[in-house]
């Protein structure tokens, strides 16, 4: 999962020069034909010259960008995964121009959607970008610990629940020691969650002390990763949180010279995704709480929005598929959370509401600390419970890379159905919603040997995954 792109045009560039001057008189000229002829990759690094601070800290700032791009996207050439799964799930619906975009809103995937493979491609560029720097970090590292370390083993981690919770079954993870690429075989999703916990508990024995953000981001990120390994976790994952203080944010920076806000790009500047409301029947009521989702003013302060006010239509046609803005984020340069002390009282909600705890306290309380949004009555039943708990989970972390994995626990651990949790139905563009709880692994993977192995030997399904379960 490397980028060697600027490698390879700088090399193209170099020997269309060259195909151009050997036309001269080469009396003289063997100097000038020495440094034309020898070709230097310009973005090919001596490491000894990132064995230095000013190298880990280069390395360090590039991780930092790259879970950035991969989390919630660029300028516009690539979106993030948290809105690619908030796409297939009721989050957001296509209003843009892209087949291949819409077909993971209709949950119809395939293996060969360019789109897909460059978000999987920066998921895993994100996760390489982290284990340079920590290695980096570790080298230079004085008697004093280095926060930053702790870091980007947690970043680390971050990437592996981020791809179990949107791929199949079945997703490689490719290792990089040095110029020798290692690993790349399909594991499952359990498997990934549990290679996060690894590297999470490297990132907890090494952030210093408690109580600060590295150490709030390692142990919510845990605590992530255990709820999705199911029902038995749930206590060890509250037990983790207790120390995280609601106010805690860990966030992925953005800014407007350098790499904007994806989702801002892709919602209100080009309008490629618009707000969805009660999507394919069992999608939440994202936009307030009138009818049809068309009254900014009766919008959960949680999740303000407003229509296009430009022509109110979305990128696709004039007339043909309102716009709807969210306002979460209003700028290029504004940050996206990537985990918070909210996500902590959710997952301890969740886990009071399965030992029998005081849930709805706990949801109450984090209600009182935005204005108007009024207190909680207990619905009275097991199942209207469970989709109270997650109904605010999805309010709360609306757009930061939840609700696709929360649907597909909500099938996994609580034994719903894909029809009763996914959207489906009548699909907007025409035909219907398909099946696909999750995303499949891209063609892109056959240049993987092991992932190819795989495959060869009828280890995969026709969507490159173990199997397609939730």
């Amino acid at each position: 999962h490397m980028n060697s792109s600027f490698g390879g045009r700088a090399f193209g560039a170099r020997l269309t020069l060259v195909a151009a001057v050997l036309v001269l008189p080469l009396t003289g000229c063997t100097s000038l034909l020495d440094d034309l002829v020898g070709v230097k990759l310009r973005d090919q690094i001596d490491p000894t010259a990132l064995q230095t601070a000013a190298g880990a800290k280069a390395l360090y700032n590039g991780a930092i960008n790259n879970i950035s791009v991969s989390f919630s996207g660029n300028n516009g050439g690539a979106e993030g995964i948290s809105t690619m799964g908030g796409t297939m799930a009721d989050e957001w619906f296509h209003s843009g121009t892209f087949s291949t975009r819409e077909s993971y809103d209709r949950r119809g995937e395939d293996v060969f959607n360019g789109t897909v493979g460059g978000i999987f491609r920066n998921l895993h560029n994100a996760r390489q970008a982290a284990i340079r720097a920590y290695n980096a970090l570790s080298l230079i590292t004085s008697t004093t610990p280095d926060p930053r370390i702790a870091e980007m083993k947690a970043i680390e981690g971050l990437t592996f629940i981020l791809g179990a919770e949107t791929f199949c079954n079945g997703a490689p993870f490719v290792d990089l020691e040095g110029s020798t690429i290692t690993g790349g075989a399909p594991i499952t999703n359990a498997e990934a969650f549990n290679q996060a916990i690894t590297r999470l508990d490297v990132a907890l024995a090494g952030a210093p002390g408690t109580g600060n953000n590295i150490a709030n981001l390692t142990r919510v990120l845990k605590a992530r990763a255990l709820m999705n390994l199911g029902k038995t976790r749930f206590n060890e994952a509250a037990a983790l949180l207790a120390s995280v203080p609601t106010t805690f944010k860990y966030l992925a920076f953005h800014s407007t010279s350098g790499n904007r806000n994806g989702i801002f790009v892709f919602n209100t500047q080009n309008e490629r995704f618009s707000l969805s409301h009660r999507e394919g029947t069992n999608g939440l009521a994202f936009r307030g709480t009138s009818a049809d989702g068309s009254n900014p003013a009766l919008a959960d302060p949680r999740i303000p929005f407003r229509r296009d006010p430009t022509n109110g239509w979305g990128f696709d046609g004039v007339g043909r598929y309102p716009q709807w803005n969210v306002r979460k984020w209003t700028s290029f340069d504004d940050e996206v959370v990537i985990a918070s002390g909210v996500e902590a009282r959710l997952m301890e909600a969740e886990a009071l509401l399965a030992s029998g705890g005081d849930w709805l306290g706990k949801l109450n309380t984090l209600r009182q600390t935005v204005t108007g949004l009024a207190p909680l009555v207990d619905p009275g039943t097991a199942i209207s419970r469970e989709n109270l708990v997650f109904s605010e989970k999805a309010f709360w972390l609306f757009g930061e890379a939840h609700r696709l994995g929360d649907l597909r626990r909500l099938i996994r651990q609580y034994g719903r159905s894909e029809a009763t949790v996914f959207p489906i139905g009548a699909y907007h563009k025409g035909g219907s919603y398909a099946s696909d709880v999750n995303f499949p692994i891209n063609e892109v993977e056959q240049n993987n040997k092991e992932y190819a192995k795989a495959k060869a030997d009828g280890l995969l399904n026709v969507r490159g995954c173990l199997d397609d379960s939730a």
